[in-house]
């Protein structure tokens, strides 16, 4: 009968194992499979050279600061082909339910500090830059740790409903230690 009992908390303890993986997963994942699919039109991979499209936009070289929680940004290079300009004006995760829009500014005394932004424009036939201590995307109250590797799906809103989905893929970075002014 001990044997049973120690069999079947053994089983319990597993399950509750696998399911706690299984929602890490859904988080973040960590095959370096960096696909990226625009639910509009059309898919390509989204990391290093490669570039993901929808639409009138596409993004390409994007990643991810690894982090083991809290908070990290996510970055690229967003290119317009068209003759109008684009409004980004918001983007969500897996791997948490609040993301914004960031740029950084420098206060009076010289320091850089993160703030939220309602949109992003790209100017027609123009890239704009997301990087660290610029425009960026922020994943605020992250689910999981995102480790050098990993990956996120990430998808991008535009003012005319448009979507583009990519997904960075998270590595090491130590600068830009902007402070968060939210």
């Amino acid at each position: 009968m001990k044997k049973f009992q120690a069999h079947h908390k053994l089983m319990a303890l597993s399950s509750v194992a696998l399911a706690g993986i299984l929602t890490l997963n859904a988080c973040c994942s960590t095959n370096s499979d960096s696909s990226a699919s625009a639910t509009s039109s059309s898919s390509a991979a989204a990391s290093g050279s490669a570039q993901s499209s929808s639409g009138p936009i596409k993004i390409e070289n994007t990643w991810a600061k690894a982090t083991d929680g809290g908070m990290t940004g996510v970055f690229g290079k967003i290119t317009n082909t068209s003759d109008h300009d684009v409004k980004v004006v918001s983007a969500t995760s897996t791997a948490t339910d609040e993301v914004q829009l960031h740029t950084t500014v420098k206060d009076s005394n010289g320091s850089t500090k993160m703030q939220q932004v309602q949109e992003f424009t790209v100017k027609a036939g123009e890239t704009l830059e997301l990087k660290p201590g610029g425009n960026h995307i922020m994943l605020m109250g992250l689910n999981c740790s995102l480790s050098a590797g990993a990956s996120t799906t990430v998808t991008l809103k535009t003012e005319d409903g448009a979507t583009l989905e990519f997904k960075p893929e998270a590595r090491d970075y130590s600068g830009a230690r902007e402070e968060y002014q939210g």
